[in-house]
């Protein structure tokens, strides 16, 4: 190793035990973000609040395994057109992707596809692993499940707002950024996991305690990306700032930089 590997290696664990993940500043950053940026998470709303409102008229009533895999893989596919968008715009103002992309992919999004599908298997393997032991432990089992699965999405989940700038990250990389603050990181995000899997409930159950007209599958739509958008937003809050804690040479690695844009992903 040179000399000058080693200085800015030194300088680089220096910055990183020096720096903060502060959560005040991630959620002020994001409500920043959604304020900035209503009218366009309004408009990219509207794509998917009509195709979701749409599938659910043409299976009103019928809750056959077809119907139920028919709904629910447009809605994935739809919440990552949503998110990938509203990430690269939340992390690149200059270089915003329209509305549209939520309907029609780039190759950003595949590879925000594929972030989902990594970290989905990792989950159900902990499901599983956690099923097993509720057999033994009992309901503090799957407690203790959850607050774990909160801590992994919570430490996995930067795979998200780096595929959307077209800086993919793989599995272990987004461990590794989250590593030195990962107590923040916990309390932040893993808290953020815990209330929207809760708000995702509520939120899917509105047809069943309120009827199964139109509007109100739209409405429970509407209040599903809308979710979406806080979810992101603080998502890419964090991500932003833990980028912020890396030396100002390696941060191109994550963020695009001096204008560079999203040309090359969208």
């Amino acid at each position: 190793m040179s000399e000058q590997d080693s200085v800015n290696g030194q300088r680089e664990r220096t910055l990183l035990r020096n720096g903060k993940l502060s959560i005040r500043k991630v959620l002020m950053r994001a409500a920043m973000s959604l304020a900035r940026n209503i009218v366009p998470i309004l408009l990219a709303m509207v794509g998917p609040v009509v195709v979701l409102t749409l599938i659910s008229e043409i299976f009103r009533g019928e809750f056959s395994v077809a119907s139920i895999a028919v709904s629910y893989i447009a809605m994935v596919l739809l919440w990552v057109g949503f998110a990938s968008v509203l990430h690269a715009r939340f992390l690149d103002r200059q270089h915003s992707p329209p509305p549209w992309r939520v309907l029609i992919w780039s190759r950003a999004q595949l590879d925000f596809l594929f972030g989902i599908l990594k970290i989905t298997g990792v989950l159900i393997l902990m499901g599983v692993v956690v099923g097993i032991l509720s057999f033994v432990a009992g309901p503090l089992a799957q407690l203790v499940g959850l607050v774990v699965a909160s801590f992994v999405w919570s430490r996995l989940a930067m795979v998200f707002p780096s595929a959307s700038v077209g800086k993919p990250l793989a599995l272990e990389d987004s461990w590794g950024l989250t590593s030195h603050a990962r107590g923040r990181v916990f309390v932040l995000l893993g808290s953020l996991y815990i209330v929207s899997q809760f708000y995702v409930s509520l939120t899917l159950s509105l047809p069943l305690l309120y009827g199964s007209g139109w509007h109100i599958h739209a409405t429970s739509a509407a209040l599903l990306f809308g979710g979406a958008a806080v979810v992101v937003s603080i998502l890419s809050a964090a991500y932003q700032g833990l980028v912020e804690m890396r030396p100002p040479d390696v941060r191109e690695t994550y963020l695009p930089q001096h204008g560079s844009g999203l040309a090359d992903a969208f």
